[in-house]
């Protein structure tokens, strides 16, 4: 069995008081699979709201957003990002 980190606890915790718990175990499999270097709370925030913004892309352009990261923008810019879509819709 494999120990978790102080970190990984950390993000564990912030993302079961954030997130539906029917989706927070999955998302941090994701995390730790596919973003390990994930190690702050905040980058989790991104990380979530990039994903919406890529949905509403999706839905708006009927293509992918290309060459996109949760990197490029903080939570609050994504979000921001994603209302600006939705009125699009």
């Amino acid at each position: 069995m494999k120990t978790a980190t102080i970190t990984q606890l950390k993000l564990r915790a912030h993302i079961c008081k954030t997130c539906h718990p029917s989706f927070a175990e999955e998302i941090i499999e994701y995390i730790e699979v596919f973003n390990p270097e994930i190690t702050e709370p905040e980058q989790v925030d991104a990380l979530l709201e990039w994903e919406s913004y890529w949905e509403v892309y999706k839905d708006v352009h009927n293509i992918s957003p290309r060459g996109t990261s949760y990197k490029d923008r903080t939570a609050k810019e994504w979000k921001a990002a994603v209302d600006d879509l939705k009125k699009q819709l």
